[in-house]
């Protein structure tokens, strides 16, 4: 046994050294049909790399707050999709297949097309925002349109902000200082809407 923590291989998992047992590495797995599906192994791995990042990048503590980590690191699988699409020529994949760049595109296409409830920006109470929070993996469709909308104010300049949100949820609860996080990133559109989310429900 060389310490690799025991996986459940129906689902990609992030997995920090700090909650491996016997171990000293943090694990990224996926839960992919075939190395070969590129499409998949991208969205699977950038979004496992995003909890990575966000892990790491944490001052103190476990702050992880689902409704809003799962919200961010969707929304950053399907930045780095895009952002594979539009630099597919530059990587070491267009070497081995050329043709293969609008299977991406199609890919993150079909990911859009699903449609969300619309529950994450219409609950009004912080009761509401709790049981969106607790169910936040296995009912994606309650943050889907959200997730979407964060997505599309993506950009390279405002990435940082979001990757650092575990450093402003308040002491102790599973909410966000909105007042100190907008401070911090002034004009940040992302952050703004991740902040409004919750702002309309405490």
């Amino acid at each position: 046994m060389d310490g690799t923590p025991k996986w459940d291989n129906a689902y990609p998992m992030f997995a920090p050294k700090t909650k491996n047992i016997n171990s000293s590495l943090d694990y990224i797995y996926l839960a992919v049909n075939s190395y070969k599906y590129w499409c998949q192994v991208i969205y699977q791995l950038s979004h496992e790399i995003s909890h990575c990042f966000i892990h790491c990048n944490e001052k103190d503590g476990d702050k992880l707050v689902s409704w809003i980590e799962e919200t961010i690191c969707e929304a950053l699988s399907l930045y780095f999709l895009k952002l594979f699409y539009e630099n597919y020529d530059k990587t070491d994949l267009y070497k081995l297949d050329k043709d293969y760049k609008d299977n991406i595109l199609n890919y993150l296409n079909d990911i859009l097309k699903e449609t969300g409830n619309n529950w994450l920006k219409n609950c009004s109470t912080k009761e509401e925002l709790m049981e969106i929070n607790n169910t936040s993996e296995i009912k994606r469709e309650d943050r889907k349109s959200e997730m979407v909308e964060l997505y599309r104010l993506l950009d390279d300049e405002n990435i940082k902000g979001l990757i650092k949100y575990r450093d402003y949820i308040i002491s102790g609860t599973k909410f966000l200082d909105t007042y100190k996080y907008k401070e911090a990133y002034k004009n940040n559109e992302v952050i703004n809407y991740l902040c409004e989310l919750q702002e309309n429900k405490l």
